[in-house]
């Protein structure tokens, strides 16, 4: 089924682990090591030559080339496929005891995988209208730093106007700094700067993590990522939705990071009921083995939304940062796959009723 567009999902954590392992990591130049701290394994694209000098720098970790390790030892692809995931060697959702639990192993996924990605697919993918970048600087560092971050964004978003959208900062809220703490440098940049905060992902209320939501909207944010605890802030859900502020909805990325145990008690099930601007993204999709967008629709579908709510799928589009050329294409490209999903549904309970009768008739 045609689902719009993403609108919140972070660039390494969105590719399957099978297509890290059968083909990422099937090319030249990359490299693994053991850490000799905790014996995990580390992947690395080099240079020819590079790795050597690396080894030399950094003694922990002796680089060698993944295919040459490969023909010597096969359990390296095991090792590597355990650490794609947040559920390693058959772990369940309730081992991890906790949200923190949940947040340390999910930032060690984003180590692993940062210095993987780098290809192109717009050739194989027709439908592909666009892509925007926010940038998004971790939130638990000092002032100093968040200075240096700006300077970067700046230098981007002149260099690719097209590209780069806007600001966000992110990481776990609970153990990252308040909006409130960067509110002089956020309310300069925002002059000129369009926001799509991470703020409401916590369980907490009324400590200044989930008044990062308050703070979100007094800066104007365009849309608003996960947005979990808005619930418990009535008032603002009211000036959420007279403002149009989107909240960027990720289901599984809820529940595996200890938000919500039952979608049924998922917040959301409260924005859907009262119209409330809603999207629904992936966050992290590779890193629990989800598939795109659907796995999240499905959960969104069967377990936060009503029995009789329809999908609007349309609704990530239309509050997409695409330019008006580019909205107009992926409204057309999205009407297109729609009208053939339609007909595709219609022809197959047409075969299954044609079967149905053919199998009574005989039984007859």
């Amino acid at each position: 089924m045609p689902k719009g567009g993403v609108l919140h999902a972070h660039l390494s954590a969105v590719n399957s682990r099978n297509f890290i392992l059968n083909n990422i990591t099937d090319r030249e130049n990359l490299y693994v090591c053991r850490d000799q701290r905790d014996g995990a394994p580390r992947l690395r694209f080099f240079r020819y030559g590079a790795a050597a000098a690396a080894s030399r720098v950094d003694r922990s970790c002796r680089w060698r080339l993944l295919a040459e390790v490969r023909q010597k030892d096969r359990s390296i692809d095991e090792e590597i496929d355990q650490a794609l995931t947040m559920y390693a060697g058959g772990e369940r959702l309730g081992r991890i005891r906790n949200s923190n639990d949940a947040w340390r192993k999910f930032l060690n996924l984003f180590d692993f995988v940062k210095s993987l990605f780098s290809f192109n697919f717009m050739d194989d993918h027709a439908d592909f209208v666009a892509v925007k970048i926010i940038y998004s600087p971790h939130r638990n560092i000092p002032r100093s730093t968040l200075d240096e971050y700006i300077g970067k964004f700046r230098l981007f978003k002149e260099a690719y106007p097209e590209l780069v959208v806007g600001f966000d900062l992110v990481g776990q809220e609970d153990r990252g700094r308040p909006l409130l703490d960067f509110v002089d440098e956020l309310l300069e940049l925002g002059r000129d700067t369009q926001f799509y905060f991470h703020a409401g992902e916590t369980n907490w209320n009324g400590h200044e993590v989930d008044e990062n939501l308050i703070d979100a909207v007094l800066l104007n944010a365009k849309r608003i990522g996960h947005g979990f605890a808005l619930i418990k802030h009535p008032k603002l859900m009211e000036i959420v939705k007279e403002k149009k502020i989107v909240v960027e909805v990720s289901p599984i990325s809820n529940q595996v990071l200890k938000l919500v145990g039952d979608m049924r008690n998922h917040p959301a099930a409260h924005f859907f009921a009262t119209n409330l601007p809603v999207v629904i993204s992936n966050d992290d999709p590779g890193f629990w083995g989800a598939t795109g967008l659907s796995h999240d629709y499905y959960e969104a579908f069967v377990g936060i939304m009503s029995r009789k709510t329809d999908l609007r799928s349309l609704n990530s589009i239309e509050h997409s940062s695409l330019s008006d050329k580019e909205r107009a294409l992926a409204e057309e490209a999205w009407t297109r796959r729609w009208k053939t999903f339609v007909r595709q549904i219609i022809m197959d309970s047409d075969d299954r009723e044609t079967l149905s009768s053919s199998y009574y008739r005989y039984e007859i």
